[in-house]
């Protein structure tokens, strides 16, 4: 699913797409991974180069070597899997992702 789409089932389960807080909950998503890169709840849409997360996720970044790199056409962050580390990059917000949802309760994942 898209990024959008991916916000959007979220928030039909009632959660929210997850914005890793720290590298403890950055590996736990990373531990819940399939075989696909997963959508965080990050992005520079508003200001270039000015990555927000929603929540608030206190300034933790994970960025992958030489990423963030995509300028204007890569304005969605992605926890990369395929370097084994759980780093994030990013990428166009309509790419096809998985994506993990949090709710006060549970992670729960979603496939695409």
């Amino acid at each position: 699913m898209t990024w959008q789409e991916g916000i959007s089932k979220c928030q039909e389960t009632g959660g929210e797409m997850v914005a890793p807080s720290s590298v403890e909950e950055n590996n736990y998503i990373f531990s819940k991974t399939f075989d696909h890169n997963m959508w965080i709840n990050c992005h520079d849409l508003e200001i270039e180069g000015q990555w927000d997360c929603t929540p608030d996720n206190g300034g933790y970044r994970n960025w992958n070597m030489y990423e963030p790199d995509g300028g204007e056409r890569e304005i969605c962050v992605e926890l990369e899997i395929e370097t084994g580390q759980g780093r994030w990059q990013d990428n166009a917000c309509l790419d096809e992702d998985q994506v993990i949802c949090k709710s006060k309760e549970v992670l729960a994942t979603q496939a695409s």
